[in-house]
């Protein structure tokens, strides 16, 4: 079975900066083998970071051909049970990043990421991340 992908604000940025590295190279092979997810945390982070209303307007149609994974009430559920494990062991991440990680447990994706807040939820959760190098 083909891996599914999801890939994290974090990487869309330097995707959308132009920044040329093994990661944004992946996520352009990605995209054109139609393996990419992304949920509504990530285009609204997107959309919030736009400098200018034809900056917004572009990045909401580049998501547009993308997997989207709806935010259902089990997501929710699911994200607050794992945040409270986490909490009972003393780790505090953003609610965005434990609801991504969540999202990504539940549906089998490896997750694409830049952001040291996924270092601490895998460290105790089964999140799957890809790895360079």
């Amino acid at each position: 079975m083909t891996k599914s992908y999801f890939v994290d604000t974090s990487i869309w940025i330097e995707y959308f900066r132009g920044t040329v590295s093994v990661l944004t190279d992946l996520v352009e092979d990605l995209i054109g083998e139609n393996r990419v997810f992304v949920n509504g945390i990530i285009i609204a982070e997107l959309m919030i970071g736009a400098q200018t209303e034809k900056e917004k307007e572009f990045l909401s149609f580049s998501m547009d051909g993308l997997h989207f994974l709806e935010l259902k009430r089990f997501a929710f559920i699911d994200a607050g049970g794992r945040g409270f494990l986490l909490k009972k062991k003393g780790i505090s991440v953003p609610f965005s990043d434990l609801l991504i990680a969540s999202q990504c447990i539940d549906n089998n994706l490896v997750l694409i990421d830049n952001d040291r807040h996924f270092d601490v939820i895998a460290s105790h959760l089964p999140l799957r991340r890809h790895k360079t190098g």
